[in-house]
């Protein structure tokens, strides 16, 4: 299938006079039984395409409601991850720490019999530690909470966390803001700056664009997600862009979400799509 749609592919673009006037009938006659055999392949790949994006977000869309209901039973709300922000749950969903990269401050809240431990714990569980494998940074760095350049400790945060105050908005629950270090955003964006450097310069496109476009977009969250499914850094629509860069770099033609989480194939399929869009 491959060897016909590059045929039909660098016939139609070179136009009909590529085949002078030496084209017999039965030759045409072949030629179009040609193009009818690859636009059936292409149909069917299409096709199939589409099944595997649907099986794979049925899937995903059947997690989010399960989540979904599960939230509204036990806060009377549904908070998750957006695009400039990430949520995250303890294991029984009685505690969330929601983290606004764009305010670059901490919310944790909990609705636990004991919330100055239930909070501190779950603070603790962010800290260091990364969504995926591929992640670069993790959810928070030690210094990010600090108000000076040292690493905070547990101890330090028991003390933050002691500021709790009650919120009963629709159900009773205990809440504290901590604001991030001032520097936060800097260390953040610095670890991007290798791979938006390899990948700019791999398609010609400008670095500073691409950061720019990265802090517009998730501000260097890496586990951002729009309402309409757009993931990670670059906000990358896995069903549209993704497939699209996936099948010109000769990759697999399903881009899955949690492939672009990954912060080195966002911003490469990011970088690739913006050199699609100006070329």
């Amino acid at each position: 299938m491959n060897i016909k749609l590059c045929l039909f592919l660098s016939l139609v673009s070179a136009g009909e006079s590529a085949f002078g006037s030496e084209v017999k009938p039965m030759e045409s006659n072949a030629f179009i039984s040609d193009l009818r055999l690859v636009a059936q392949d292409w149909n069917d790949l299409t096709q199939s395409t589409r099944n595997k994006y649907f099986i794979l977000f049925q899937k995903e869309n059947l997690e989010y409601e399960n989540l979904r209901l599960d939230l509204e039973k036990i806060w009377n709300d549904r908070i998750f991850s957006e695009k400039k922000t990430y949520v995250h749950y303890s294991k029984d969903k009685h505690s969330r720490v929601i983290i606004d990269y764009e305010q670059g401050e901490v919310t944790a809240e909990s609705l636990d019999s004991q919330p100055q431990k239930a909070i501190t714990e779950i603070i603790m569980d962010v800290i260091g530690t990364k969504q995926n494998a591929t992640e670069v940074a993790p959810i928070l760095y030690k210094e990010d909470l600090s108000k000076t350049t040292k690493s905070i400790t547990e101890g330090e945060i028991k003390k933050r966390t002691a500021q709790l105050k009650v919120v009963t908005s629709k159900v009773k629950k205990y809440q504290v803001v901590i604001k991030m270090s001032p520097d936060w955003r800097r260390r953040r964006e610095e670890l991007y700056v290798p791979i938006v450097t390899k990948w700019a310069t791999e398609y010609n496109i400008e670095p500073s664009f691409v950061m720019a476009v990265i802090r517009a977009e998730s501000a260097f969250n890496p586990n951002a997600i729009s309402p309409v499914g757009a993931v990670g850094l670059m906000q990358i629509m896995p069903q549209y862009a993704g497939r699209e860069v996936a099948t010109r770099l000769g990759q697999s033609d399903l881009c899955s979400s949690s492939l672009l989480y990954d912060p080195n194939v966002n911003i490469r399929y990011g970088v690739y799509y913006l050199k699609i869009l100006r070329d």
